[in-house]
């Protein structure tokens, strides 16, 4: 591993020039490592498939960097799938830079399906497993990195009804549902319904990231949000109960 954490880092310096955008993307990759290793180990995993879940975690967001590069911006409905843009990388320019010849096609599809609705049909249980693992870790770092960026304004913003519903069916949020900022809060919230394993939800929980995050907004004048953000904390905290 130590390796490829080499090449990753001496692959990422030629980015740096693009600003603080690209550190935090690459401070993301480490905490995703951190959690997939954590994630795996407490699954019992065997060594080898511990070393790939690392491995998945620290390429999980490589096509990020060409992307910002090239459009200067993370949104992938604005520029490209960094998924699939990270897999033809790995097919490509960077094919075994970070990978062997015994791991390329699984860590091809981890990449590609790390950041989908839902991962694609026809992988194999050991396919399934490492994705959810590092689909895993990724939203509970996305958790930690929402809570932790500046407010947004929400003042005069709404939830739509069809994202509420969308939440309260315990349904993820489609990238098409989303109008208004505080449908963007709502989608992050909603990543709790795509968690798999015991342990990520004990991280989850013990961190307190959603009433954490939830709390950031309930000091609002809006009162048809606040109503509806509590709604949503009494209704995630019951979820979590039962979890």
């Amino acid at each position: 591993m130590d390796k490829f954490f080499e090449e990753f880092i001496k692959y990422t310096d030629n980015y740096k020039e693009y600003g603080v955008n690209i550190l935090r993307k690459i401070d993301h990759t480490f905490r995703v490592v951190k959690l997939c290793e954590e994630i795996a180990k407490s699954l019992n995993l065997e060594e080898d498939d511990i070393y790939l879940a690392k491995l998945g975690g620290l390429l999980h967001d490589i096509g990020r960097f060409e992307q910002y590069k090239n459009y200067r911006t993370f949104k992938d409905e604005e520029s490209i799938d960094h998924g699939d843009l990270g897999c033809q990388l790995l097919e490509k320019e960077l094919k075994n830079k970070f990978t062997t010849s015994e791991n390329e096609e699984i860590i091809k599809k981890i990449v590609k399906n790390h950041n989908k609705y839902k991962i694609e049909e026809d992988l194999t249980d050991k396919e399934i497993l490492l994705c959810n693992i590092i689909r895993d870790a990724d939203k509970i770092d996305i958790f930690n990195l929402v809570l932790n960026s500046n407010i947004l304004d929400l003042e005069n913003s709404t939830i739509s009804d069809d994202v509420y519903e969308a939440f309260l069916n315990k349904q993820l949020v489609l990238k098409e549902q989303r109008k208004t900022k505080a449908d963007n809060l709502v989608c992050n919230l909603a990543f709790i319904y795509d968690i798999n394993f015991k342990k990520s939800l004990e991280i989850i929980k013990n961190e307190d990231y959603l009433n954490r995050l939830i709390n950031k907004y309930l000091d609002t004048e809006n009162s048809d949000l606040k109503e509806k953000l509590l709604h949503i904390q009494e209704f995630l905290n019951n979820y979590l109960k039962g979890v």
